[in-house]
């Protein structure tokens, strides 16, 4: 399997990002209601990300062979007292599905939250139907912590919301100082 790397979003990324967040496939499995977004508005989100870079870190995920952008993940509302972040992947390229690239470009994260920013607990918030991204959260150590029911609502109904954390102690005692392959 090739193997990815990540990088800081740039400039460059916006379109790519803006067409995933116009396809309902990929959108559908996200916490936030699909909204028709163009391309002038992600380049005001991008503006405004750079303003708070302090309090966000959004990375690309790059297949490294091939130099090329398929998803994004983020370190979100980073909270600097208490040491905690929002953790959110996305693979955008939907022929990637299922090759192990989110979980991969998840600990990656996970690591660079705990192993360089000295965040102590991380957490992710999921809908309960998508099975694949807590299948991928599990597999990186995270933890399911609760449920807030009917919380998101999605394709005309309200999904439960799975909330899972994983802290520094349990992703090191998973997955040690520095990254294990599977």
């Amino acid at each position: 399997m090739s193997s990815v790397r990540l990088r800081e979003l740039t400039a460059l990324d916006v379109p790519i990002v803006n067409a995933w967040r116009q396809d309902r496939e990929i959108t559908d499995n996200l916490v936030g209601a699909f909204r028709y977004c163009n391309l002038e508005a992600d380049e005001e989100w991008f503006g405004r990300y750079m303003r708070a870079r302090d309090c966000n870190v959004r990375l690309g995920i790059v297949l490294t062979e091939e130099e090329r952008l398929i998803g994004v993940t983020y370190l979100l509302g980073i909270d600097w007292i208490h040491r905690t972040a929002e953790l959110g992947t996305l693979i955008g390229d939907k022929t990637l599905w299922g090759k192990g690239y989110g979980s991969m470009a998840e600990r990656m994260s996970l690591e660079h939250a705990f192993m360089d920013l000295n965040l102590n607990r991380v957490f992710a918030r999921i809908i309960s139907s998508n099975v694949r991204a807590m299948k991928a959260a599990e597999k990186s150590g995270f933890i399911k912590e609760g449920i807030q029911r009917q919380q998101v609502f999605k394709n005309g109904r309200y999904e439960d919301l799975v909330m899972m954390g994983i802290t520094r102690a349990e992703f090191l005692s998973l997955h040690g100082p520095g990254l294990k392959d599977d």
